[in-house]
């Protein structure tokens, strides 16, 4: 069994879950504690709006090309393995994306799709 606190081990199910619609579920599908709000952030590329779709496509990218990755392992209040990144620092503000494998649940959840916030 793959050791779930090690990011390298998981990166490519990751991203494999967050390509593969049927895989992914939202917070807020879940009625779980979320920041999940592709449509106030813009790429930082283009400058569009992000869509729910469109978030997914950016984590998955982001991870696959070797962002830096930190799982939070279990606690006894959150029974997931969550993984966040920051990326996008164009326009000086990184968008901070967390997602969660929570067993016995067979999706990936998506935890928050926003801007960094000020330190």
């Amino acid at each position: 069994m793959t050791d779930l606190t090690d990011v390298e081990a998981v990166r490519g199910a990751l991203v494999l879950l967050c390509r593969d619609p049927r895989m992914r579920i939202t917070g807020r599908s879940l009625n779980t504690a979320n920041r999940w709000m592709p449509y106030s952030v813009r790429h930082p590329q283009t400058g569009m709006i992000f869509t729910d779709a469109g978030a997914w496509e950016y984590i998955s990218d982001s991870i696959e090309g070797g962002s830096s990755l930190t799982c939070l392992p279990p606690t006894s209040q959150l029974p997931d393995h969550a993984y966040y990144l920051i990326e996008g620092r164009s326009d000086g503000r990184g968008i901070y994306m967390k997602v969660a494998i929570r067993p016995p649940l067979r999706k990936i959840i998506g935890l928050s799709f926003h801007y960094e916030d000020p330190r």
